[in-house]
């Protein structure tokens, strides 16, 4: 048992990472994909106020 006990802080470690890293990246496409959002938004505004 007390072998046994590294190891799972070990795997709870890596999980808590594995995590934070997730977190990371899913913060960082969710921006890119607000920030490409309003660029079209505003590329489709351009276009109509150049079509008026």
């Amino acid at each position: 048992m007390p072998q046994m006990k590294p190891l799972n802080w070990l795997n709870l470690m890596t999980y808590f990472l594995l995590l934070m890293l997730m977190m990371m990246t899913n913060l960082n496409f969710l921006l890119k994909k607000k920030k490409k959002k309003k660029l079209i938004n505003y590329n489709i505004y351009n276009k109509s106020n150049l079509k008026w």
